[in-house]
């Protein structure tokens, strides 16, 4: 029996997809970031640990980039992981992709 885990080579196209896995992850930590901001607004009104960033980021610019931000890396993460999981099936890779 063969563990097609440890023998997985990924195809060329797979690997240029590698980029986009940083880019959800990138995506993910600055949604995160921001949504540590919307609840500290909540938490405590003066900013965040006691730094006033109100005039940088106000209330509603956090809330709606963490919302963007949010739809931006799953659908990114959904693509990617499509492209990356095709090839995977298909055991090919298409001419000239």
């Amino acid at each position: 029996m063969t563990d097609n885990v440890k023998s997985f080579k990924p195809y060329r196209s797979q690997v240029w997809i590698y980029p986009y896995f940083a880019l959800v992850v990138l995506l993910f930590l600055f949604q995160t970031s921001f949504g540590v901001v919307t609840a500290h607004y909540i938490v405590e009104l003066g900013g965040l640990y006691g730094i006033d960033i109100r005039n940088i980021f106000p209330y509603s610019i956090t809330r709606s980039w963490r919302l963007q931000l949010s739809i931006f890396w799953i659908a990114t993460a959904w693509l990617t992981g499509g492209m990356f999981i095709a090839t995977m099936l298909s055991k090919r890779e298409p001419k000239g992709q």
